[in-house]
């Protein structure tokens, strides 16, 4: 979280003279919805969550259901509100983008990023395996990792406390590689809509 407090800081004055020389006024509505989610995903992928959920929940918003982008929109915006808010609603909003479009990988994608930030490593890992050939899906699963079965054999107090350290640690490190795989997967998306 600081670290994206710390570039949302350095990066705000360029921010603030992109949008200065945005015209809205003579785009058609579509290509004006088309702005809107590539602008949200650029302030995502830039770590402003505040200006990408701004961006997600006005073409959320604007009674639009049958737009191109509807499903993966509502389900950026649900990953977006976990990231900003650490809310369960933000979680309810990709299961409903999924509800939309059952056969997105990148809405399985969203909902185990949202899962994994909100602390459910099981319902991610699950949501995981509905989209294995995702590639990064394949990366944010070697990332996480599956834990090994439980010991049956009895340890120390301290050794208890060792392997606890050694988790949060690790924890820490998993969540900065999970949000580098997911930076990634928007700079992609990005670069999807620069080519197309």
């Amino acid at each position: 979280m600081l670290l994206a407090a710390t570039h949302f800081n350095e990066n705000r004055a360029i921010q603030d003279v992109m949008f200065d020389e945005i015209k809205y006024d003579n785009l058609t509505h579509a290509d004006n919805e088309e702005n809107t989610f590539e602008q949200g995903i650029f302030y995502l992928h830039e770590g402003n969550w505040v200006q990408a959920r701004h961006y997600f929940s006005k073409l959320a918003h604007s009674g639009d259901h049958f737009h191109s982008h509807y499903t993966m929109n509502l389900s950026l915006l649900g990953v977006t509100e976990v990231l900003l808010l650490k809310s369960n609603g933000g979680l309810y909003r990709c299961y409903d983008a999924l509800k939309e479009a059952p056969d997105n990988k990148d809405l399985y994608f969203h909902i185990a990023y949202a899962e994994y930030l909100l602390g459910h490593r099981r319902r991610c890992l699950r949501a995981l395996k509905n989209c294995q050939d995702h590639v990064f899906a394949k990366q944010l699963i070697s990332c996480i990792g599956v834990r090994s079965k439980k010991r049956k054999t009895k340890i120390s107090v301290l050794q208890q406390s060792l392997l606890k350290l050694f988790r949060k640690t690790n924890d820490v490190k998993i969540k900065t590689d999970a949000m580098t795989i997911f930076t990634e997967y928007l700079a992609s998306k990005q670069d999807n809509k620069v080519c197309s």
